[in-house]
C-alpha cells in the first residue's frame, strides 16, 4: 500500500484531506488558546500519550470495553517507557484524555491521582456532549448553542489527541480515527494502538515499539502503523 505519492486512497492522503477540513477556525483556534492558559500549559500544548475513552455506542455499553482498559493500556506504556528512561516518558509523561462520557471523568480524576508520580492528566470536563449523554448513552446535543458549542469542543478533543506522539483509541470511533490519521499526516503522531470490543490488552513492549504492522486492520481503518491492543 503506498502511504504516500499519487495514490489518493492512500491513508496519509486521507489524513491530509482531514487535517484541511478538521483544521481550526479562528474562533476554535480562540477556544483551543483559551483551553491551554486554564491548563497552565504553553501554547501549541502536545501531549506524550493520549487517550479517546468510549466505553461504547450511542446505544450499547459492552461490558468488555471498560474506562480501565484505555487507562491501563497507557499505563503499561508509560511504565515501559520511565522504566528504559527514553523517549517522551523518561520525565512525568503529559497525557490528554478526550471522552464524551460523564462517567469515565471521575474514574480519570482518580487513576491521575494515584500515578501522580508517572503523569499528568489533561481534559476538557463539563463539555456538550458529557452533559447531553442521558442513561450512559452518548447522544448528539439537539439545541442551536450546544450543537456549535459541542462542534467546537469536538474539534478541540481532535486536535489534541492528533498532536500526542502515542495515541490509544478504539478503531471504530470515527474521531479515533481521525485524531490518527491526522496525527500521521502532521508528523506528529508516533505510535498509534488501536482496539475493537473484546481484544485483550496488549503488553507493554508491544504498546511501546509496534514496529511490526497489522496491515490488514491498517487498511481497514485507513491509519498506517496501527496495533489492535
Amino acid at each position: 500500500m503506498a502511504w504516500r505519492g499519487i495514490d489518493w486512497n492512500s491513508p496519509w492522503w486521507w489524513g491530509v484531506v482531514q487535517a484541511f477540513f478538521l483544521r481550526p477556525s479562528p474562533e476554535t483556534a480562540a477556544f483551543i488558546s483559551s483551553v491551554e492558559r486554564n491548563w497552565g500549559v504553553a501554547p501549541n500544548f502536545a501531549a506524550d500519550v493520549s487517550l479517546h475513552i468510549r466505553v461504547g455506542g450511542k446505544l450499547e455499553r459492552p461490558k468488555s470495553v471498560t474506562p480501565e482498559l484505555y487507562l491501563e493500556s497507557a499505563y503499561q506504556y508509560i511504565r515501559y517507557a520511565r522504566t528504559r528512561q527514553s523517549g517522551p516518558c523518561a520525565r512525568r509523561a503529559e497525557v490528554f484524555v478526550a471522552t464524551d462520557s460523564p462517567e469515565v471523568l471521575p474514574v480519570v480524576e482518580a487513576w491521575a491521582a494515584s500515578h501522580a508520580d508517572d503523569l499528568i492528566v489533561r481534559m476538557q470536563s463539563n463539555t456538550a456532549t458529557q452533559k447531553n449523554a442521558k442513561g450512559h448513552r452518548e447522544t448528539a446535543p439537539t439545541r442551536g448553542h450546544d450543537q456549535y458549542q459541542a462542534a467546537i469542543e469536538i474539534i478541540t478533543d481532535i486536535f489534541f489527541l492528533s498532536r500526542s506522539r502515542v495515541f490509544f483509541g478504539m478503531y471504530c470511533s470515527q474521531i479515533a480515527r481521525a485524531a490518527a490519521a491526522i496525527g500521521h499526516a502532521h508528523g506528529t503522531l508516533r505510535e498509534c494502538a488501536l482496539r475493537g470490543p473484546g481484544q485483550p490488552v496488549a503488553a507493554p513492549h508491544v504498546a511501546h515499539a509496534p514496529r511490526a504492522v497489522h496491515a490488514a486492520a491498517a487498511a481497514a481503518v485507513g491509519v498506517p502503523r496501527a496495533l489492535l491492543l
